[in-house]
């Protein structure tokens, strides 16, 4: 159910972009802002502690839902409830969606609708939020769902949601920033691990293979280095100075192969379980 779940939420918004006016994430700032105003006063509840008591309603909510139903009508119920909420909490924005108008600009020449893209970033700045962003939009969604099902879709989306969030309120909201920031980490050195392993298995596996088992031992802190070296790593080109907006290609490229070769995967576990 799960597999069926992920592909036929991926068809809609990874790739036909149907998904993304589905996404209203506006009633996560009046929530966000409500439960910090209910905290104040509470020191001990505006850190770390708060943030769960946040994020934890809404999961258990979506967790009774989902058990308490998910057997309903042979299993109907749950895959629709799965394909609902993994669908939701894909995005908001696709990638692919986002550089489309990047990409036409670098092949017409147009240098004032590049300007855009390269005024305030650099090359390696725009590849860094490439993998960056495939991986907080699409893939750790993805490797939640799949440990947790649409629990663990939905704790990853608040999570990096709240991340966002007071990264542009930094003074606002002090304890919260810092247990955000770590929260995501913690969230996302899992499947940037997975998903650096599935850009060697998709680009230049001999030398990315090798970078890939060093990355192992490496903390929290280093999670967007990890996929920035490994994506770099796997492509095939080595210098792509004379022409930045390739890399860009390759790297969005390489998120797709990387995508395809982790439901291969998931298929071949799936087919196995069912097997066995």
């Amino acid at each position: 159910m799960k597999l069926i779940a992920i592909l036929l939420s991926l068809g809609l918004e990874h790739y036909l972009h149907i998904g993304t006016p589905l996404k209203r994430f506006s009633w996560f700032e009046k929530y966000f802002k409500l439960f910090n105003s209910i905290l104040t006063g509470e020191e001990n509840w505006r850190g770390a502690f708060g943030l769960i008591a946040m994020i934890a309603p809404l999961a258990i909510i979506v967790g009774v839902i989902y058990y308490a139903t998910c057997g309903w009508l042979y299993g109907i119920v749950g895959l629709l409830i799965n394909f609902a909420v993994l669908i939701y909490c894909l995005g908001p924005e696709s990638i692919t969606a986002q550089l489309d108008s990047y990409f036409k600009a670098s092949a017409s020449n147009n240098q004032e609708e590049l300007a855009k893209f390269t005024a305030s970033k650099t090359t390696e700045e725009i590849s860094r939020d490439i993998l960056d962003q495939f991986n907080r939009q699409t893939f750790a969604v993805i490797f939640w769902f799949i440990i947790l099902g649409p629990v663990g879709a939905v704790i990853y989306r608040l999570s990096s949601l709240a991340q966002r969030y007071t990264e542009k309120h930094p003074e606002q909201y002090v304890n919260l920033t810092t247990a955000s920031l770590f929260f995501i980490r913690v969230l996302n050195w899992a499947p940037v691990r997975v998903l650096a392993l599935c850009f060697a298995l998709g680009g230049s596996f001999v030398s990315s293979f090798t970078l890939f088992l060093k990355t192992l031992k490496r903390g929290i802190s280093e999670n967007l280095n990890v996929l920035y070296e490994i994506g770099k790593a796997s492509l095939a080109k080595a210098d792509y100075s004379q022409d930045p907006v390739e890399e860009h290609k390759d790297l969005l490229a390489l998120t797709d192969r990387a995508l395809i070769i982790g439901l291969v995967i998931l298929a071949l576990l799936t087919v196995v379980a069912w097997v066995s």
